[in-house]
């Protein structure tokens, strides 16, 4: 799909402030629901939320990793009803001043942030269900260096990953904050 017609798709989803499902890689089985808060020519961030209805944190995804967008499907608007009874209402809170422009790299933005804030962040991969957590520790032009950490919080090493390679960056949802919790009851 032209990565231009997605990027009109997103602008789209963004301005109408509805949930959209975005469907990545090679999978047209399941997606990513969440609400846009930032596209430009190259990627997008967007605010996840699960099936349950439940906000977690933020996805930022290469526009050439996205291969179907949908917004107004009958399982959005369950998972809609669910967070309405939750009463847990989506407000943009990541970029708190200007978003980027058309453009900026929102993954570079992303991963900068991530190596200043030292956040537990998940980096999928393109094998599909290919992942990694960890904090970043070294970001340049063309990777980064990931201090690598279990899902249960124990060290697992170094990992230099090929930004090319990276279909999501994503931090500040549940699983990130569950490691975090191991790792500080742990005294790391």
């Amino acid at each position: 799909m032209s990565t231009k017609f997605i990027y009109k798709a997103l602008m789209e989803c963004q301005n109408e402030k509805h949930l959209t499902a975005l469907y990545l890689g090679d999978d047209f089985e399941s997606y990513n629901a969440g609400y846009i808060e930032a596209v430009t020519e190259n990627d997008v961030l967007f605010r996840a939320r699960r099936q349950d209805g439940i906000l977690e944190g933020w996805i930022a995804v290469p526009i050439e990793a996205i291969n179907k967008i949908e917004m107004g499907t009958s399982d959005l608007k369950a998972v809609e009803v669910y967070s309405q009874s939750l009463n847990e209402i989506y407000e943009e809170t990541f970029f708190k001043g200007d978003t980027p422009k058309r453009k900026h790299s929102i993954m570079e933005i992303v991963s900068d942030y991530l190596l200043h804030s030292g956040e537990i962040t998940t980096i999928e991969l393109l094998c599909g269900e290919e992942y990694m957590n960890g904090i970043v520790v070294e970001d340049d032009l063309f990777g980064l260096k990931l201090e690598v950490y279990t899902d249960e919080g124990s060290s697992d090493g170094v990992a230099w990953i090929k930004k090319e390679d990276i279909t999501g960056i994503r931090f500040g949802g549940k699983s990130e904050k569950i490691i975090k919790n191991f790792m500080t009851s742990e005294g790391k």
